[in-house]
């Protein structure tokens, strides 16, 4: 079923060179939602966005978007997941430095970069 486009759905982007296998296809399909989630959330709100609203910020169909997401409690949910994998990925590279203020200024300027 992940061979073919719904209504407004577009195919995600990849390198023209690189074939796009179905596990990066979905997982690209699942950045697409979770980024259009958090323009929906920070426009409308957690409660005021509907997944219609988040559907069409995607520009996908109701049901493609339930093929990836079964509710808006199921796309916070992945998006706080995210972030704390993010989390533990900076901590893990500030502490990994023997010094632990120059692990935290040396994480801090290449983020800032």
């Amino acid at each position: 079923m992940d061979d073919f486009l719904l209504v407004n759905e577009t195919p995600p982007q990849a390198d023209a060179a690189e074939p796009v296998s179905r596990a990066e296809r979905r997982d690209l399909q699942t950045q697409r939602i979770l980024e259009a989630a958090k323009t929906c959330f920070v426009r409308h709100g957690f409660q005021g966005a509907s997944m219609h609203q988040i559907c069409a910020e995607a520009g996908m169909s109701p049901g493609a978007l339930y093929r990836y997401f079964a509710s808006k409690e199921a796309i916070i949910e992945a998006i706080t997941d995210q972030h704390r994998r993010d989390d533990a990925e900076l901590y893990a590279e500030m502490f990994s430095n023997p010094d632990v203020v120059d692990g935290v200024v040396q994480t801090a300027l290449e983020r800032l970069r």
